[in-house]
């Protein structure tokens, strides 16, 4: 089943209803994948099957993120990846290194006469380590990075297609595999073991953020699943501003698992101003918010009398002062001694949140 419903419609709670209704019902965790946006969300979602599954819980729980997932398969399949790396014979235990060490091996792998017409040779590295973060993200060929370098007329192609093949030589020659790498490996282990074939229900939380290499993994699985419950914010990706997320991950479900999703909504004020802002920047639209007034400063120190006059009329209705937020971009001495001086009872309340 596909949910779709914006942060406050409870679409988390429902994924792990469902994981503990299924492992209750007989399903052995080792049939259930979940997949979380980060571990905050993966601690949240152990914690809350293992205070309501009633049954021993017997078998691995594959409850991780997507790279924790990316992880665990190269270490739990290494001789079979070790097997298909041909080298001298020697066989080197992997290396699932942080950046830092995949930086010095593409700095070795740009030495020489590459890019002697690039002009910014300072930010050169950062750049194409962000080529490659894009590249793998997106799940793209190299026929496919080809094609687009010649739509944008990239006179260094050539240079950066030598040095991304030698920077992946290299970790293989080190077995140096930084969490990009790791993810390129993936549907290697996918598709040369059977150690995905167990999972028969697909659970995923936050699925409008994952990668298009997260979508081509969900439809690897399709074929073998016998239920899954996937839930997303339609709206949610292209808020956050998240680079690498697949934007139309969102309709691409609905033509992977044929049906259209639940609308989950939520009866909350605060939420219908948030669309409402949102369609007002998005379609020009000049629906008026509830609940909200617009007061106008071209001085700080205006600025801040207009806000501790409302703060005052809150406090004059017991309003508790932690009940009070202040959204502003700078929170100085200034800012402090103001609201300490206007409020000196009420400032650390405010500010903490």
């Amino acid at each position: 089943m596909l949910y779709v419903g914006s942060i406050k419609s409870n679409k988390s709670e429902k994924l792990w209803q469902y994981y503990v209704k299924l492992v209750n019902g007989g399903v052995s965790p080792e049939n259930i994948l979940v997949l979380c946006l980060n571990s905050h969300k993966k601690k949240i979602f152990i914690d809350n099957i293992l205070e309501n599954v009633t049954v021993p819980m017997g078998g691995k729980v594959n409850v991780s993120t997507f790279y924790g997932l990316c992880y665990n398969a190269i270490l739990d399949n290494w001789p079979v990846i070790e097997n298909s790396i041909k080298q001298d014979g020697s066989v080197i235990l992997p290396n699932l290194c942080g950046l830092q060490l995949s930086q010095v091996l593409l700095a070795k792998s740009m030495s020489g006469e590459r890019f002697k017409d690039y002009f910014s040779k300072t930010n050169l590295l950062h750049q194409m380590f962000k080529r490659i973060q894009l590249t793998v993200l997106n799940g793209l060929s190299d026929a496919q990075i080809a094609e687009k370098s010649e739509i944008l007329g990239e006179s260094f192609f050539d240079d950066a297609a030598a040095v991304y093949d030698d920077f992946r030589k290299l970790t293989l020659k080190y077995r140096s595999f930084d969490y990009l790498r790791q993810l390129s490996v993936l549907p290697f282990v996918a598709k040369n073991s059977n150690y995905f074939s167990e999972i028969q229900y697909l659970i995923i939380d936050d699925a409008d953020e994952i990668t298009y290499s997260e979508l081509n993994f969900i439809k690897s699985l399709k074929p073998q699943l016998k239920e899954w419950m996937i839930a997303y914010d339609s709206d949610g990706a292209s808020r956050c501003g998240y680079l690498s997320a697949y934007k139309t991950a969102v309709v691409e479900f609905e033509k992977i698992f044929n049906e259209k999703p639940t609308v989950l909504c939520v009866d909350d004020e605060w939420q219908k101003n948030a669309d409402i802002t949102y369609n007002n920047i998005l379609s020009k639209n000049k629906t008026k918010l509830s609940d909200f007034e617009i007061k106008s400063a071209v001085k700080r120190l205006d600025m801040l009398d207009l806000a501790f006059s409302e703060i005052k009329k809150l406090l004059d209705c017991k309003v508790k002062p932690s009940d009070i937020l202040i959204v502003t971009p700078l929170v100085d001495e200034m800012l402090k001694m103001s609201l300490d001086t206007a409020f000196p009872r009420a400032e650390k309340q405010i500010l903490k949140r």
